[in-house]
């Protein structure tokens, strides 16, 4: 493993720790960390060592997403909001709250996301992406 390596390996791990105190002191429900794919598993032994659980889903192009949660529900919520092809703002809203932003930041979020294609219906949202 050469230095950039190891940079970005420790980079990450302290990552993976920072989100699962979010988790742990409930400042969030869940966390998402993307990493490349060669991190994943050492990444998903830190999650369960900090006491929280990992869902380990493939990303993009090489990446991995790392879905830290504690509680079975949430584990759930994230299945389920993740199925959706269009996201209406009812799922966005509740993503944002599984994230732990307050519902003002949510609800900024939404509208700017809805406002940026007038004209269009505000349910499924268009993310910006007026055609």
């Amino acid at each position: 493993m050469n230095e950039q390596d190891r940079y970005i390996e420790g980079f990450l791990a302290g990552q993976a720790v920072a989100y699962c105190e979010r988790v742990n002191t409930g400042a969030g429900m869940v966390a998402q960390l993307v990493c490349p794919n060669i991190y994943a598993e050492k990444l998903a032994k830190i999650v369960t060592a900090e006491q929280c659980k990992v869902l380990i889903e493939p990303h993009e192009s090489d990446r991995t997403s790392l879905w830290i949660y504690r509680d079975d529900l949430a584990k759930r919520l994230i299945l389920a909001l993740q199925s959706a092809h269009a996201p209406t703002e009812l799922q966005v809203w509740s993503m944002g709250k599984l994230f732990g932003y307050a519902s003002k930041d949510v609800l900024s979020f939404i509208e700017r996301s809805t406002s940026a294609c007038p004209g269009e219906s505000s349910q499924p949202l268009s993310w910006g992406n007026c055609d």
